[in-house]
């Protein structure tokens, strides 16, 4: 019977001295080809002269593994960390004679994750995360190990390589004659900026330049916790995959050039502005979002490497609160981050999900006491990021979750655009093991709720019906036919669909939408409407294309003052709209037993500054502190 890989652990693994800085490094030893890999670990203390390099990868899946030998122990690693002990040495050796030709391949020593640290000892685990500031700062170098596979990177290097050698000018050029070649030579990455595309019906082709590059970009390299301090740390960075190479500053500079171009080519098309917009639209829609990992950790490490030690608490917060990163264990959305966010919390693997999250609020509640706006980037994140009524591993209502599966879906909901005089400071939050204590005014209570935009479909197949009915459904419950404003009940409904809070909405321009979107015929509306130009019929469809996508799995709902609302998670009559502080979202509390549950952030039309001030003066509305469980 084949070792356990608990018994593998006990025979490779000596304790390390935790009172210390004990660290293990890996010796790769020479071998053929083919051969299996051959490690041996040593032991040693952490200190300035210590030489190494650390690997910054993904592990891979731990179903798919390849046995290599360490200390003569045969060991099974995931295939992605196999592949890249074959090569690691090799460009090490490669970038260490760039500088220096007769540079030691012996000297090489690497730090892994996988094997430097007993994975089945959480204590070490622990331990060695407490460790990981020092460790990734301290290095030589880090390569960041993008994939196993050639054919993920090979293109879009040479995609990159050719944006550098576009980007190069000659530095007698003026500033305009710069920006002006650079455009003219980064054009090859847009085809439709020549309209080669309208030949294959307007469709992306594989030979495009960006494809190549949206495979970088959407490796899970970019979106892994551990991945970002291990990058924002490292002296130097190289990004690597078996046969390519790209410095961190190529890399970034490369980047930088083609999110820009976009945006820099204003002039000299014979494009009309109408069709340059449609255009500079798609490509953001198409291509762009699929580079924000890849930016965001970019930026992020030019922004922790300036100033790292000035950095404000509510960076620091944020960086906890990061979207679309991913964690196998969902501890590490904490202790994946503590090196760089400074939070002291000590790395415990023992500790439950709820334990670790509650204590990071209530550490960050201590942080932010004194700060006004730090305390108020808090609220807003908590708002965001609480888990809400599905109270997901235990954790209370109040309690963030990170991973994508646990989270809210998020509609990007504008400020509630209140500041009250009562509201002279913002009450720090207040949390305990199971409550948090905060200051809201109630403004509203839910009255009646319609489930209809929740369909996948709604705004192509049931909004026609429901913009039909709901105005009948509102007059005959309000007792008439005008919003509380004075609008008609069909413009707030339209504004409400948009999540346009302060302007008037020409809903002409809905009713174009219906009929491009086949759910009305012309004849059916006002003849004016068919006079509509296209370039404006385009920018209609767009806006309600991007309602379609806030829409899905959201709820209208109507107050008992008769406010009309929209929000994402299940409302019931009874809930209460409570604001909190200035630029945060309304959201809704649900009572229970003489406390509250935290439902979900919420859009209400017009219900901001002036009528919230109108009916704190008339109604006697005033903060109060409440317990949310």
């Amino acid at each position: 019977m084949p070792p356990t890989t608990r018994q593998t652990s006990r025979r490779l693994y000596q304790p390390l001295d935790r009172n210390g800085r004990e660290i293990r490094l890996i010796e790769i030893l020479p071998t053929y080809a083919n051969q299996t890999i051959q490690c041996k670990l040593h032991t040693v203390t952490l200190t300035p002269g210590t030489y190494y390099v650390c690997i910054s990868y993904v592990w891979g899946d731990p179903s798919i593994t390849e046995e290599i030998v360490v200390n003569g122990v045969r060991k099974s690693v995931t295939v992605n960390l196999a592949t890249a002990l074959r090569h690691l040495k090799k460009h090490w050796v490669e970038i260490e004679r760039e500088s220096n030709p007769d540079a030691d391949p012996s000297k090489f020593r690497l730090w892994a994750d996988a094997l430097s640290i007993n994975q089945d000892d959480p204590l070490e685990r622990g331990h060695q995360v407490g460790l990981m500031a020092s460790i990734y700062s301290s290095a030589d170098m880090v390569l960041a190990w993008l994939s196993s596979d050639d054919r993920d990177v090979t293109l879009g290097f040479n995609v990159l390589d050719r944006v550098l050698v576009a980007s190069s000018v000659q530095p007698y050029m003026s500033d305009e004659r710069r920006i002006g070649h650079i455009i003219w030579e980064l054009s090859f990455l847009f085809l439709d900026f020549w309209g080669i595309r309208k030949e294959y019906g307007g469709q992306p082709q594989p030979d495009e330049p960006l494809i190549p590059l949206q495979q970088i970009w959407k490796l899970g390299f970019w979106s892994r916790v551990w991945i970002q301090q291990e990058i924002i740390l490292a002296r130097r960075v190289y990004y690597i995959s078996p046969s390519h190479r790209m410095s961190h500053n190529q890399f970034l500079l490369a980047n930088k050039w083609v999110h820009r171009f976009p945006s820099l080519y204003k002039a000299g098309t014979d494009w009309s502005k109408e069709a340059f917009t449609q255009w500079q639209r798609k490509v953001y829609k198409e291509f762009l979002p699929s580079q924000r990992g890849v930016m965001n950790l970019l930026k992020a490490k030019g922004l922790f490497g300036r100033i790292s030690e000035g950095l404000s608490i509510s960076d620091r917060m944020k960086l906890h609160f990061s979207a679309d990163l991913q964690a196998t264990d969902d501890l590490d959305y904490v202790y994946g981050l503590l090196a760089i966010s400074k939070v002291p919390i000590e790395p415990d693997y023992t500790r439950s999900i709820r334990e670790v999250y509650i204590e990071l609020v209530q550490i960050l509640e201590s942080m932010v006491s004194s700060e006004r706006s730090s305390t108020q980037d808090l609220y807003s994140l908590l708002t965001r990021h609480a888990v809400g009524i599905r109270q997901l591993h235990g954790l209370p209502t109040w309690a963030p979750v990170f991973s994508a599966s646990d989270k809210r879906q998020d509609i990007n909901l504008p400020p509630s655009g209140y500041w009250s005089q009562h509201y002279n400071s913002l009450l720090p939050v207040v949390t305990s093991e199971g409550s948090l204590w905060i200051k809201v005014i109630r403004v509203q209570t839910v009255d009646t709720v319609f489930r209809e935009p929740g369909d996948p479909d709604f705004v192509y197949k049931g909004l026609s019906s429901f913009i039909h009915d709901f105005p009948r459904i509102y007059e005959k419950t309000r007792g008439g036919d005008k919003y509380i404003n004075g609008e008609s009940i069909l413009q707030v409904l339209c504004r409400t669909f948009l999540l346009k809070s302060v302007c008037q909405y020409n809903v002409d321009r809905f009713f174009n939408a219906l009929i491009a979107s086949g759910q009305g015929r012309p004849e059916d509306f006002d003849r004016k409407l068919r006079s509509t130009y296209g370039s404006e019929l385009n920018t209609i469809i767009h806006e309600w294309d991007s309602a379609a996508e806030h829409l899905l799995g959201s709820t209208f709902f109507t107050t008992k003052d008769g406010y009309i609302g929209l929000v994402r998670e299940e409302v019931l009559p009874g809930d209460v709209v409570c604001n909190l502080a200035h630029d945060i979202p309304f959201i809704i509390l649900r009572p229970e037993d003489g406390h509250y549950l935290f439902v979900d952030n919420c859009f209400v039309a017009d219900l901001k500054r002036a009528e919230l001030g109108t009916l704190c003066g008339s109604e006697g509305l005033n903060f109060e502190e409440v317990e949310i469980r």
